[in-house]
């Protein structure tokens, strides 16, 4: 018996001192995850200080200066000092004189400026180039009103073939108030709900499978204010009726359903 108490007391020591060990490491740990906590706090403190200091740094620096102004000035001011350095025919002061037939060289074998080109070139009559010139600018303003005559009769040719085509389209794709009103003629006399309409719509025309139920249900309400169907309520749901098959009134209803609602 007093062995088994020596045992657990053995025990016991064993799981206070590793206990005591953990905690002790656990708190260093906490320590030293401290420290480097506070010396990142420090550095970010730093660099929110040099950025400060950066940004008005930064601010006090002048504006560099505009590329397009620089090229600018000095493009104007190329003109005049070339013109400042050009010496002058008759000569000055220090510099040699041109002689006179050496400037009568020059602006004989310069070449004449553009207006005084086009006043000779006015002055001189017409000749031989002058005339195939003009007969070839007819020509071309010819070639080109027949061009666009050609253009205007391809597009007026495009534009009727394509109105039957738009009008083959309308007939191929009925109004959605014929349709429903179609359906409720298939069975008349008898009360049906919005979602039933609906449900024998997309039997019939599948391609219509966008159409919701809400617009069959306006557009049955549409033909009732017209006075083509019925509409009564039945435990709180519209119940659409068709009157009852006659040839002269279902072609009556059916003009009135494809007038234009003013709704």
């Amino acid at each position: 018996m007093a062995l088994k108490l020596e045992n657990t007391t053995s025990i016991q020591s064993v799981w206070a001192q590793r206990c005591a060990d953990d905690l002790a490491a656990n708190r260093k740990e906490q320590s030293e995850v401290t420290d480097q906590i506070a010396r990142l706090q420090e550095r970010l403190n730093q660099l929110r200080g040099d950025e400060e200091w950066l940004i008005r740094a930064q601010g006090a620096l002048p504006l560099p200066p505009v590329d397009g102004e620089d090229s600018t000035d000095g493009a104007a001011g190329e003109p005049e000092s070339a013109g400042d350095d050009q010496p002058l025919a008759g000569g000055s002061e220090g510099e040699p004189t041109v002689p006179a037939e050496t400037a009568d060289t020059a602006a004989a074998t310069s070449p004449v400026p553009q207006p005084r080109q086009e006043a000779q070139a006015k002055a001189s009559p017409p000749g031989p180039t002058s005339g195939k010139t003009a007969a070839s600018k007819a020509k071309a303003a010819a070639t080109k009103t027949q061009a666009g005559k050609k253009s205007a009769t391809k597009r007026t040719t495009a534009a009727k073939k394509s109105t039957p085509r738009k009008a083959a389209d309308a007939t191929a794709q009925p109004p959605l108030h014929t349709l429903a009103l179609h359906i409720l003629q298939g069975a008349p006399g008898q009360p049906r709900l919005a979602r039933e309409v609906h449900d024998e719509l997309l039997k019939q025309h599948p391609d219509r499978a966008g159409v919701s139920v809400q617009s069959v249900r306006n557009t049955l309400d549409t033909l009732f204010r017209r006075k083509i169907i019925d509409k009564t309520n039945q435990q709180g749901s519209a119940m659409y009726t068709a009157p009852a098959a006659n040839t002269t009134t279902d072609t009556k209803a059916e003009q009135r359903a494809e007038a234009p609602s003013h709704a």
